[in-house]
């Protein structure tokens, strides 16, 4: 815990991510992006690599146009990716910010990730175009992730996002099931 509102509240966290796992470049063909003339394709160059989870970053010049919803699903359902494959696109605002939409395999699109963050900033820093430290702007907000020699921290808001209550007759109907 890295801070707390004026109630006491847990407001902010940092986490530690584990080391990341670089596991190279991949060379994939998706549907082309500005085509007149359907059905042309073209090859996108993704960074891969492995936060627990697998991970393909895809540098883009506008993230706000990038084409997640078509190209987010073909690419985690490509054959590079047996398991499938969570699918970030980024933009380099500059070394210390990067800005980034996040497919999520088996989700769809997502608002916010650790380890969606913490791949963009890596494949960022893999490409030369970012330190070890940056800025990871998300739809769902801004989270900070600090790669070191050992671990890769992320630091951003704890927000609560839903509260509900599950009945106990309920709980025992499923134990059945």
């Amino acid at each position: 815990v890295t801070g707390r509102d004026h109630a006491g509240r847990v407001s902010e966290t940092r986490v530690d991510m584990g080391a990341p796992r670089p596991t190279g470049n991949v060379v994939l063909r998706v549907p082309a992006w500005h085509a007149a003339i359907a059905p042309a394709t073209e090859e996108v160059t993704a960074t891969t690599l492995s936060m627990g989870n697998p991970h393909a970053v895809l540098l883009v010049d506008d993230v706000a146009k990038a084409p997640v919803l078509e190209w987010g699903p073909r690419i985690e359902h490509d054959v590079a990716f047996p398991e499938g494959t969570n699918v970030e696109f980024i933009e380099i605002s500059s070394p210390t910010v990067v800005r980034g939409r996040i497919w999520e395999r088996g989700v769809g699109e997502t608002m916010a990730s650790g380890t969606g963050a913490s791949a963009m900033a890596v494949a960022a820093h893999l490409a030369g175009h970012a330190g070890r430290q940056v800025r990871v702007e998300l739809p769902g907000g801004s989270l900070h992730v600090d790669w070191g020699d050992d671990t890769l921290w992320v630091r951003g808001p704890a927000v609560e996002v839903y509260t509900g209550s599950i009945s106990d007759a309920w709980l025992e109907q499923v134990s059945h099931d």
